[in-house]
């Protein structure tokens, strides 16, 4: 028998410790560090016995289900970021029309969380680009941005700007990926948006410290 992650659930390992996201639930796992040692090893293909109590626990809390063969949840992957976006040189009308519609987008993501939660921004993403054709350079629409002023991050609102940012860049004709990422210890999580190894809104050196764990 083998193993896979349940509907809407990913994982990483973050410093050697496993961590969960339950992405409709909005809730993170971490296995007890008893459970920890040996379910590490056995995901990464080190050791080949499975370890049942701690899979057992990760099946009791929804995070996995049982399938045929020998299969194994594969933790979240992502580009490593290398390069970041520098500001344009603004001009007044253009950099104010992109402040204001930014803010709009904001108000949008905001408005969006606190009704739908995590699950439903990001689902809400996902039928945008549907129907999207991306025509431009998402760093380029991000430089009239930053240059405009707009708060892209980071900060504690990391979310909320993050969907506010694809947010714009969908309507601009563009895209970006949704990055989550965790630290282990202490716990942390951030979020921030890339354009292959391009950060869109923060900074390497900042991205760097958190391993991905969702990626839209």
């Amino acid at each position: 028998m083998g193993w896979k992650l349940a509907p809407d659930v990913t994982f990483c390992i973050a410093s050697n410790k496993a961590i969960f996201l339950d992405v409709r639930a909005d809730r993170y796992t971490r296995l007890p560090e008893h459970l920890n040692a040996p379910f590490v090893p056995w995901v990464s293909g080190n050791h080949p016995a499975e370890p049942c109590e701690a899979v057992a626990m990760l099946e009791r809390a929804g995070l996995l289900e049982p399938v045929e063969g020998n299969a194994m949840p594969m933790p979240c992957g992502m580009v490593a970021a290398r390069s970041g976006v520098s500001p344009r040189r603004p001009g007044s009308a253009a950099a104010l029309l992109e402040s204001i519609l930014f803010r709009q987008a904001l108000h949008r993501a905001r408005r969006r969380l606190a009704r739908r939660r995590l699950f439903g921004a990001l689902t809400h993403v996902a039928m945008q680009r549907v129907a999207l054709r991306p025509y431009r350079d998402p760093r380029a629409i991000t430089a009239g941005l930053l240059a405009a002023g707009a708060a892209l991050g980071p900060g504690d609102d990391c979310l909320v700007r993050s969907l506010a940012l694809v947010d714009r860049l969908h309507r601009a004709g563009s895209d970006g990926t949704i990055v989550l990422g965790v630290i282990a210890m202490p716990f942390g999580a951030h979020c921030w948006i890339q354009a292959g190894d391009h950060v869109l809104n923060d900074h390497v050196d900042r991205v760097s410290l958190f391993t991905p764990i969702l990626v839209i």
